[in-house]
């Protein structure tokens, strides 16, 4: 389950064809996958060793929301028209709210961030300036550029730090 999550999405971003439709596609039937495990009543074993039944582990589910959200935002650039655009951005939203509603009892564990980090960037993708903002300064400690450069910063708080930056450069 853990290979077939980390590899399902990474085929289509590794997918060097340039064919628009092609990809949109293959992005299509990624999320359809990503769908379906989500729904997907499985049990975890690890080295024999029952871990988890997938419907009720709520790490599970975020990990595959998060999959599913960075394919809607790969599906956005693929978008042939209006319409198409509308209905990931539909989609994603959809998947936006439902790991927003899991992230409250997650804050303890390593994914948070990630998971954080990914609704921000979705929703920069979709041009909801205002909801990343807010979503990507908790990641973010309240430094100055200055003092951005001196503090070590984690991945995600130096990806969001950049991103925050780059919307308020587009925004004068």
């Amino acid at each position: 389950m853990l290979t077939e999550r980390s590899g399902t999405l990474q085929q289509c971003i590794d997918d060097h064809s340039n064919l628009k439709q092609h990809k949109m596609i293959a992005f299509q039937k990624v999320a359809s996958r990503c769908e379906a495990m989500l729904q997907e009543d499985r049990r975890y074993f690890m080295f024999g060793i029952f871990k988890t039944d997938t419907r009720t582990d709520d790490h599970c589910q975020a990990i595959w929301l998060k999959q599913l959200i960075r394919c809607y935002k790969h599906m956005l650039q693929f978008a042939q028209n209006e319409t198409e655009k509308k209905e990931v951005i539909t989609k994603g939203k959809k998947c936006v709210a439902r790991l927003q509603q899991s992230l409250p009892s997650m804050e303890d564990r390593t994914c948070f961030q990630g998971l954080q980090f990914s609704v921000g960037e979705f929703c920069e993708c979709i041009e909801d300036y205002d909801e990343a903002a807010k979503t990507l300064e908790t990641l973010c400690p309240n430094l100055t550029d200055h003092e951005l450069i001196k503090e070590k910063l984690n991945k995600y708080e130096k990806k969001a730090s950049i991103l925050l930056h780059k919307m308020h450069m587009q925004e004068q």
